[in-house]
This record gives structure tokens, sequence and C-alpha cells, in this order.
């Protein structure tokens, strides 16, 4: 996968993760909030995202 694949990805990622956020009923304004956490847990993770089960992201 080279650069601008990644990145594409990166930009899908975040628009489907926005998108989910919606038919959660989260108010727009309170996007940015979510977002910085999302990203806060990716980084503080040593493993890749697609990885992850829903009982490690609870936790």
């Amino acid at each position: 996968m080279d650069a601008d694949d990644q990145q594409e990805g990166i930009r899908r990622f975040w628009r489907g993760y926005l998108a989910h956020l919606k038919t959660q009923r989260v108010q727009s304004r309170q996007f940015p909030w979510y977002r910085l956490r999302a990203r806060q847990y990716i980084e503080a993770s040593d493993m890749p995202l697609r990885q992850h089960a829903v009982a490690q992201v609870n936790a």
C-alpha cells in the first residue's frame, strides 16, 4: 500500500466514524471531542486498530 492509498484509507475511516456518530445521534458540536478521544486511543495502542476486539475497546 502506497502513501496515497494509506491516506485515503485514513480519510475513509474518519468519514465512517463520523457517520457512525450521526447514527448514534451524537450532536455535531461534540464530534471534535469524540475524534480526539478516538485518536488518543489509537495512538496509545501498540497494535493496529483493525486487530482490536470490542472487549479491548470497552476496557
